[in-house]
């Protein structure tokens, strides 16, 4: 190395040509599509690719893939008949940054029928059951409708007592 060239120069002038299958290994297993559209586009630099190799078969990619069925993007089954007769809800959060007024979460409630959707921000969980009973109160007015059904992930902010105690007095468990 002579005194004007910094190790960082030097380097990069010993370079290697990287096969698809390197970076794919390199980027942790990133798509080898994507790897290469990312040297091809500039959003990495400092390396050279050789945009002729074929990806092969990774066998970490292979073990790492998920065993259950994917999520269909179209629904399989008709919707309800009814407006209530089936509501989804979810929870999202924590935002980052936080939403307007220090909320960090959103709640959603679909009607199933009507696949409406009811989003309100929240600023934790444990208000998922005051936003439940404000939709409920709200699909009752403006549908005269009462939910049959009430369809969950099962996460934390819908398993307490008192909204299990709530869904009984409704019979919507």
């Amino acid at each position: 190395m002579t005194q004007t060239q910094s190790p960082v120069e030097t380097a990069n002038t010993t370079r290697k040509s990287l096969t698809v299958d390197e970076l794919h290994h390199q980027m942790g297993h990133i798509a080898p599509e994507a790897a290469r559209k990312l040297v091809r586009d500039g959003a990495i630099t400092g390396i050279e690719l050789d945009m002729n190799s074929k990806p092969t078969f990774c066998d970490a990619c292979a073990k790492a893939k998920p065993t259950q069925k994917p999520i269909l993007k179209e629904r399989s089954g008709p919707l309800t008949a009814n407006i209530g007769e089936k509501v989804h809800s979810d929870v999202w959060g924590p935002a980052n940054p936080q939403i307007f007024d220090g909320k960090d979460y959103f709640v959603s409630f679909t009607n199933d029928h009507s696949q409406w959707t009811w989003v309100e921000p929240i600023s934790h969980k444990n208000e998922v059951l005051m936003q439940y009973k404000m939709y409920e109160a709200w699909l009752d007015m403006q549908h005269h409708a009462k939910i049959k059904c009430f369809q969950m992930d099962h996460g934390g902010e819908y398993l307490s007592d008192e909204f299990n105690t709530h869904l009984k007095s409704r019979s919507t468990v």
